[in-house]
């Protein structure tokens, strides 16, 4: 497998069919094999139903549903557990990314053999203003640890199996996901996108309490990150509730 496509979905039944069909156009263009892993992070609108009957058509899919609701972060590492490409790309479910930009991203994998993370930052950000300021002030805490942090962070992106599979070994719950891939990349690239309104109406990004909630983990997590245990089963993490490989 050259490429596996990770989406964490919740709520996003209204955008799963133009995500996929973007990320077919994008591969239309080369000879890649590659699987697309849909993780269904507890949704309650019909989520679940639209994935397997994409699936139904679409034999490269992959639908992993989780038994509730857990968070973005757990869904990727779910998904990130089962990949199997040489590359891992990591994009949204409700449309936020270019509809090329999987192709942009493809294309920097050619270009730059060696980087084992390409990032996608955004030029833009969508969000209401008040989340621009709570942003900013985010990342700008982050960049004091972490200076190659971009200014708006990154959701999207290009992980190699290697780093994948360090940061699986490196992952405790809480864990600040984009900070820890560039803590454990040797060799990073990046990519500018602008990034879209969702096209999800009601998410959980859009509440305040979750946003300064997920800001304080994630400034935790920086600061002062949790000595990994060997021992701990991440299986505890999650639990599978239906699985369509």
């Amino acid at each position: 497998m050259d490429f596996s496509v990770v989406i964490p979905v919740y709520n996003n039944r209204n955008s799963l069919e133009g995500t996929y069909n973007n990320i077919v156009s994008c591969f239309s263009s080369f000879s890649y094999k590659y699987q697309v892993i849909f993780v269904d992070d507890g949704s309650n609108d019909s989520s679940f139903e639209t994935l397997l009957q994409l699936k139904e058509r679409n034999n490269n899919i992959v639908i992993v549903q989780l038994q509730k609701n857990y968070n973005q972060a757990i869904a990727v590492y779910a998904g990130f557990e089962q990949a199997s490409g040489k590359y891992t790309i990591t994009i949204s479910a409700d449309l936020q990314e270019e509809e090329d930009f999987i192709q942009k991203l493809i294309l920097y994998t050619q270009q730059f053999p060696d980087s084992d993370l390409i990032i996608g930052y955004r030029s833009t950000n969508s969000d209401f203003i008040i989340y621009k300021i709570l942003s900013q002030l985010f990342y700008k805490l982050i960049q004091l640890k972490i200076p190659q942090m971009p200014l708006r962070g990154f959701d999207t992106g290009v992980i190699s199996y290697d780093l994948k599979q360090k940061f699986i070994q490196h992952y405790y719950e809480g864990i600040f996901i984009q900070a820890a891939f560039l803590q454990l990349a040797n060799h990073v690239q990046y990519v500018e996108y602008h990034r879209r309104k969702s096209a999800t109406a009601a998410i959980r990004s859009r509440s305040i309490y979750f946003k300064l909630n997920y800001f304080v983990t994630c400034i935790r997590s920086v600061y002062f990150p949790r000595k990994l245990n060997p021992s701990k089963n991440k299986t505890d993490l999650y639990k599978v509730k239906n699985y369509f490989p």
